[in-house]
């Protein structure tokens, strides 16, 4: 954007929000939940730490600000860029696609909002882990030059984004109670006996 190339951006605010040259506009925050396969060796357990998930690999994007201070510098989960201070994921993608299907067929743990999985959850594809904490929510936003007028392009798109937020804020809350909605939890999968 500095340099022209492009007229918006969504992203992590990180150093972007402290460039005076862009205007920032904060995304609301969204939690983020920890999703495996069925039959991953913590589905069914109740009351995960948060040291029990991180003995297993993780599989997303790079984790960026505050949340990548709160993770392990070394581990099965992933590791802490030193040139960064970014958390990367054991297993590093950029498709959401991909790492939902990783998740859905190996070890690995997939941190996600609850809408970006829903159709797994729905399938059965991915059960949700019994393990939150309220540091663990999405920090985005809207970028644009401060000193250019957006195109009527870009302002439609941010309409559409800002509209795309609210459904995604609804189906998260109940409107009567202000509470999360309930996601389906893994049950604990009978494991076959040794003679079977």
């Amino acid at each position: 954007m500095l340099a022209g190339r492009c007229d918006l951006g969504v992203a992590d605010p990180g150093t972007a929000s402290r460039e005076s040259q862009l205007h920032h506009e904060p995304l609301p925050p969204h939690p983020i939940h920890l999703f495996a396969r069925p039959d991953h060796p913590l589905a069914g357990r109740a009351g995960l730490r948060l040291a029990d998930l991180l003995a297993f690999p993780v599989v997303g994007s790079r984790v960026r600000g505050a949340t990548a201070t709160r993770l392990p510098a070394e581990g099965p989960a992933g590791r802490v860029d030193p040139d960064t201070s970014d958390f990367l994921p054991s297993i590093t993608v950029d498709s959401l696609d991909l790492a939902r299907r990783i998740a859905a067929s190996t070890a690995a743990i997939l941190p996600a909002v609850r809408g970006m999985v829903a159709a797994d959850l729905r399938d059965g594809r991915l059960v949700q882990l019994d393990f939150h904490e309220p540091w663990m929510q999405t920090s985005y936003g809207i970028f644009w030059r401060s000193d250019r007028t957006p195109p009527p392009a870009v302002r439609a798109f941010v309409d559409e984004l800002r509209a795309v937020e609210s459904e995604l804020s609804a189906e998260s809350v109940k409107p009567d109670s202000g509470v999360s909605a309930p996601i389906p939890r893994a049950k604990k999968l009978a494991r076959p006996s040794a003679g079977a």
